[in-house]
């Protein structure tokens, strides 16, 4: 079931999707700890009604590759067609070339490598510079 914690008005929202309960709840803590507003989601079709119900106010969303229904290419490709402004990170555990969704259409912004560290999260959040000008 998606949950979020109430934050001030002025936090930056972050949709996290993951079937897995334990990263979900590690994500959650990470993003509350760099600022963010969580909104969670342990499948790809909740984090897509998450999406619509909040896209305005999402900046980023964290998705993990491999999910049941919607996985997180879909998921991706759904997102940028609602809002090509949405910062879309890609996160697996799976071994992933850098440069594997170089030229997509809809490439994301970035790739986790499960696990990471709280540095590697701080950093995939934080926009390019040419964005946060």
């Amino acid at each position: 079931m998606p949950f979020s914690i109430p934050h001030p008005a002025d936090t930056p929202f972050v949709l996290i999707a993951d079937d897995e309960p334990a990263v979900l709840e590690v994500l959650h803590s990470m993003a509350r700890s760099l600022g963010w507003q969580p909104l969670l989601a342990n499948t790809g079709t909740q984090a897509l009604e998450l999406f619509r119900a909040h896209f305005p106010a999402i900046e980023c969303a964290i998705v993990d590759l491999h999910m049941p229904e919607v996985d997180g290419l879909q998921l991706l490709h759904e997102i940028r067609a609602l809002n090509p402004e949405t910062r879309v990170l890609l996160m697996t555990g799976d071994y992933v070339e850098a440069d594997t969704f170089a030229g997509d259409a809809d490439e994301p912004d970035g790739l986790l490598s499960k696990p990471f560290f709280m540095t590697d999260l701080q950093q995939a959040l934080t926009p390019p510079r040419s964005e946060a000008a």
